[in-house]
């Protein structure tokens, strides 16, 4: 059998699995029944409940030969919830003391400081096997982890962006840990920040201090309300986008700002948390005024 038609018997069969996975890849939240459940009808209305996937899938296209004012119409309010992304970064990564060219400039020293021929040969060979057992294994695991840190971002990126286009939630949160550790730099916490808002959750915005200033000291136990009316049609009732579609509720896990015993109002963490994330112990209320 001739190369050409080996290859095309090949791309023959690997055509359809490939067209099949980017399928599924990109509509995964059809096939996992991702849908939230429509309007309860009241006792005296005459309408009924579509199918959840029908209720969905009405928001995205306008379905033919039936009726949907028979049925009840989309939930006024739909959150989307996802949880633990846990952005990792530099703490993950090895030491960059032990680096591969560090470690061959150490193995240099060791070898030109060497006093005899027998102290040089010595040098030399554990040098080498220092370098075959260890610093080349360890580079390998560090470029692999760097490469996994990157495509992880566009993972949980894939993840968001699949299930927010087809479940069309009014409102996101994501609960904690945001990041995989607080034992980190205040560079290092941008960076991560940088990540989250422009990889993992790029097009979300913060949620403005305004709204979530019920959680702070200056307010912490009095009557302060700091409520947003959404107008009806301002809900995804119509299929127009709400002013809270795009806004993410970040709760702040431990990882975020600590444990009980880390917890102070002049680590990294609590610095950095409420200016680029939230404010740790916020309290965010939303009304569903129609007037």
């Amino acid at each position: 059998m001739s190369l050409p038609t080996t290859l095309r018997q090949l791309l023959s069969s690997l055509l359809p699995i490939s067209i099949t996975s980017i399928v599924y890849l990109y509509s995964y939240p059809i096939f996992h029944g991702c849908n939230f459940p429509p309007t309860a009808p009241s006792a005296s209305s005459n309408l009924s409940s579509p199918l959840p996937i029908l209720n969905t899938l009405r928001q995205h296209v306008d379905i033919p030969h039936l009726d949907m004012s028979k049925y009840t119409g989309a939930a006024p309010f739909r959150l989307l919830v996802l949880a633990d992304p846990q952005l990792e970064g530099d703490s993950s990564l090895p030491n960059p003391k032990d680096s591969f060219l560090k470690r061959l400039a150490g193995y240099r020293e060791a070898i030109t400081s060497a006093d005899t021929w027998d102290d040089v040969l010595l040098a030399i060979l554990g040098s080498l096997r220092d370098m075959l057992l260890v610093d080349l294994p360890r580079s390998l695991r560090a470029t692999r982890k760097r490469i996994d840190l990157f495509g992880n971002d566009f993972y949980l990126a894939h993840i968001y962006r699949s299930l927010h286009w087809w479940s069309k939630p009014t409102h996101v949160t994501v609960l904690g840990d945001l990041i995989g550790s607080q034992w980190v730099t205040d560079g290092e916490f941008e960076r991560r920040a940088w990540r989250y808002w422009n990889r993992v959750f790029r097009g979300g915005v913060r949620v403005d201090d305004d709204i979530t200033i019920t959680g702070s000291e200056d307010v912490h136990g009095r009557d302060v309300k700091v409520v947003e009316d959404l107008p009806l049609d301002m809900q995804g009732g119509d299929g127009t986008t709400g002013p809270w579609e795009r806004r993410i509720i970040n709760v702040a896990g431990n990882h975020d700002v600590g444990y009980a015993g880390d917890i102070s109002d002049y680590s990294t963490a609590s610095y950095w948390i409420p200016r680029l994330f939230t404010h740790p112990f916020s309290n965010t209320r939303t009304s569903s005024s129609t007037t």
